[in-house]
């Protein structure tokens, strides 16, 4: 993890370090202003950062990236000289811009992730047993239902070869024929009797994904 001197604190600065502190990228590690009074610091100290009025006191220390939201030149000229030869010095303007576009992408992973969450809930919640395989025969989808009927384990299931966990499984033989097979009966290892439809699963450009079987 990379970490971070924030030299300015007003209300550029706070800004920046409210969205800083939402990111698993970087961490903040000092933010200095020489007003001792910035909406910057009084943040800083609630997130339990620490804080000084003077960038020069911190310079020395293991800084990844020095970020100058100050808008004096001046300030950004000294630092670009004091700083140590492995920092990376960054202007506000700069700074915004990859703050901004590190939020659009903890954002897309947050929403991806409740997507993932809603498929995994309507995947699980129903009372067919459903398994995927891909083109090397390996088991890539295996949800609840299938571990209570099979008798194995999600975790222990997926990876493995469908013939190890289904021995008389035929859904090679529909990626073979590229053909559903609906209502289909299968005895089961442990003796069960399902009913199972298996479905060939075929790309936008006909090529060969993988099979699907539902079952109860």
């Amino acid at each position: 993890m990379q970490t971070v001197m924030i030299v300015g604190a007003g209300k550029g600065g706070s800004a920046l370090l409210r969205i800083l502190m939402e990111t698993s990228m970087l961490k903040v590690k000092v933010i200095v202003d020489t007003n001792p009074h910035a909406p910057g610091l009084k943040l800083a100290k609630e997130y339990g950062i620490q804080t000084g009025t003077d960038w020069r006191e911190f310079i020395s220390e293991e800084i990844d990236i020095i970020i100058e939201v100050t808008g004096d030149q001046e300030v950004f000229l000294q630092l670009r000289e004091a700083k140590r030869k492995h920092s990376v010095l960054i202007p506000g303007s700069v700074a915004y811009l990859i703050a901004a576009l590190i939020e659009e992408k903890e954002d897309l992973i947050s929403s991806i992730e409740n997507e993932k969450f809603k498929h995994d809930l309507i995947f699980n919640s129903t009372g067919d047993g459903m398994i995927g395989i891909n083109r090397q025969s390996e088991i890539i989808l295996f949800n609840q239902s299938a571990e209570e009927m099979i008798g194995v384990k999600k975790e222990k299931a997926i990876g493995r070869h469908i013939l190890d966990v289904i021995p008389n499984s035929q859904l090679q033989r529909v990626m073979e024929t590229r053909r559903a097979e609906q209502n289909q009966e299968l005895v089961l290892n442990n003796g069960l009797k399902i009913i199972t439809t298996r479905i060939p699963m075929i790309g936008e450009n006909s090529e060969l994904i993988g099979a699907f079987a539902v079952f109860k």
